[in-house]
């Protein structure tokens, strides 16, 4: 055993020796700049190389079949995801990924590099012979495939020439010296771990550069931010903008000569060094951010917009209250709403909120719907840059508006100006405001009781009653459940009300039974009946 020890000690040396060499020899063995076809490549291939194919000539950027899941998890990992994708090769972010439907690469995807351009096959698929991504149908034969130290990826011909650029169409993400034209927008990814295309998209339009939500398949988008709008954007002309730049000190937009810009946008520091390099990329949340790039793992953000999250589409779920502070921001419910288990907000008085799938395939004339209020001082993004749907009408001929669309979720009304803003298809989160913005309803569906009762008036006419006047005006909607039943000993209860009170915030009215009396009344008032309830209405 002495001999044999020494041996052993040897060969285990020699092998992780061995070990090293190969990773090594493995890693200079990667195609730098050039790759020829004809080749077809999985993520097993360059499983040595943690996907990566190819690098720039500086090894800035590397195309991969890129694991989005995360390093170190096997290719057989059931939540692995693999994309074709550019790499920022210090930090592993994607900064080009090829998106389209069926682009998700798993380990039975092949990536072709082919002279008639890139393509992504699926064997397993019903059709395999059928791209399920690829580049449209080039004039002249591909000779090869080139990554730049820009991180643009190429096709090119045999005399040099550019046939197919990812520069011309960009994903998330923008990099120096790539213009975003008008037409070709940024497209959030779906989230960190699935780089198929998202709800968010950084738009040109010939005025300027707005970012914008879909609300409802990526056909109706709202608008949450805009560069012009910006307290850092300066105008220096009136041209029409034609396409945008990002550089190391801030974004641009251009005229169509190129040279003439239209807003420019300076970030509030300079680069740390010469090396560094700054990029423009929509995150999944809906934040445009410049982040530096460096030779470091880490990357750090320079500038976002929205600077506020909370004026963000959903930094919370959806119809929760967003309030900045200190440490970034916190999600509660309004006050006519309560929290349920998967953390979003509904009616604290038990109605549900409709889906528009139900209310649009099954809406029938008699359908009543009911408005809960979020409350005065309480803001929404689409009262920021949409047009109002009409104005110069009172609250009621919004409502009904609403009440009569049913991809409608509830509206916002401005007492100042009549305008009525519907909300269609999703909404967001809400953020705290000043008092004089508009004021919220979110439609909601009868209880059962309520829609018994109402299907005996009006067809297609809403449950008025219900509908929360605006916020200064009389009380529509006081306390609805019975009272308590006379006890030996008193008791209290406490119902919150919204504008039961003109002008104040936080109407609450508090009923108290006592055993000597057997009647419930407002705290501090005459007992609670027909002639003193807030509506003058019977307590229900």
């Amino acid at each position: 055993m002495s001999m044999a020890s020494p041996v052993l000690h040897r060969l285990i040396l020699l092998s992780v020796s061995l070990s090293v060499a190969i990773a090594a020899a493995d890693a200079s063995a990667v195609p730098v700049e050039y790759l020829y076809p004809t080749l077809n490549l999985t993520y097993i291939h360059s499983i040595d190389t943690d996907g990566v194919f190819l690098r720039s000539p500086s090894a800035n950027f590397s195309a991969a079949i890129y694991n989005a899941a995360g390093a170190g998890q096997s290719s057989d990992d059931s939540q692995s995801r693999f994309f074709f994708s550019v790499l920022h090769t210090a930090s592993r972010t994607p900064v080009w990924t090829a998106t389209a439907t069926g682009s998700t690469m798993f380990n039975s995807i092949v990536l072709s590099v082919a002279p008639t351009g890139l393509a992504l096959y699926d064997p397993s698929a019903a059709k395999p012979d059928d791209p399920a991504w690829s580049t449209p149908r080039l004039r002249e034969p591909v000779v090869a495939l080139r990554l730049l130290d820009t991180g643009e990826l190429a096709l090119i011909d045999s005399r040099n020439t550019t046939l197919w650029s990812s520069f011309d169409r960009p994903t998330d993400t923008l990099l120096p010296g790539q213009p975003l034209l008008l037409g070709s927008p940024l497209t959030s990814s779906a989230s960190d771990r699935d780089l198929s295309p998202g709800a968010y998209r950084l738009v040109l339009t010939p005025n300027d550069a707005l970012l914008q939500w879909a609300t409802n398949a990526s056909t109706a988008f709202l608008t949450y931010w805009s560069m012009s709008s910006d307290p850092a954007a300066l105008q220096d002309s009136n041209q029409a903008v034609a396409a945008m730049a990002v550089n190391s000190s801030g974004l641009y937009l251009f005229a169509a000569n190129g040279r003439d810009t239209v807003y420019r946008l300076l970030f509030p520091s300079p680069p740390a060094s010469k090396s560094e390099s700054r990029i423009l990329k929509l995150y999944p949340s809906g934040s445009l951010r410049a982040v530096a790039l460096t030779a470091a793992a880490t990357v750090s953000t320079i500038w976002a917009a929205p600077a506020n999250d909370c004026d963000l589409p959903l930094p919370c779920p959806s119809l929760s209250l967003c309030t900045s502070d200190a440490n970034g921001s916190t999600c509660t419910c309004p006050e006519a709403f309560s929290t349920y288990s998967n953390g979003g907000c509904e009616p604290a008085d038990g109605s549900a909120l409709p889906s528009i799938a139900d209310t649009c395939a099954k809406q029938e004339a008699t359908t009543r719907y009911n408005y809960v209020s979020l409350g005065a001082g309480i803001g929404y993004l689409s009262t920021k840059f949409a047009v109002a749907d009409t104005s110069g009408d009172e609250l009621p001929a919004c409502r009904d508006l609403c009440s009569a669309n049913c991809s409608c979720l509830g509206f916002f009304y401005k007492n100042t100006s009549g305008s009525c803003f519907l909300l269609h298809n999703r909404i967001g989160s809400v953020f705290r405001a000043g008092a004089d913005v508009a004021v919220g309803f979110i439609k909601t569906l009868p209880l059962p009781q309520q829609q018994q009762r109402g299907s005996k008036g009006g067809a297609g006419r809403s449950t008025s009653r219900r509908a929360p006047a605006a916020a200064g005006s009389s009380c529509r909607r006081c306390c609805r459940r019975p009272p308590p039943r006379p006890t030996a000993r008193a008791s209290t209860r406490t119902c919150s009300s919204r504008a039961c009170r003109p002008g104040s915030r936080t109407p609450t009215w508090t009923l108290r039974r006592t055993a000597s009396s057997g009647r419930s009344a407002p705290a501090g008032s005459a007992p609670c009946s027909a002639a003193s309830s807030p509506t003058g209405a019977p307590w229900r």
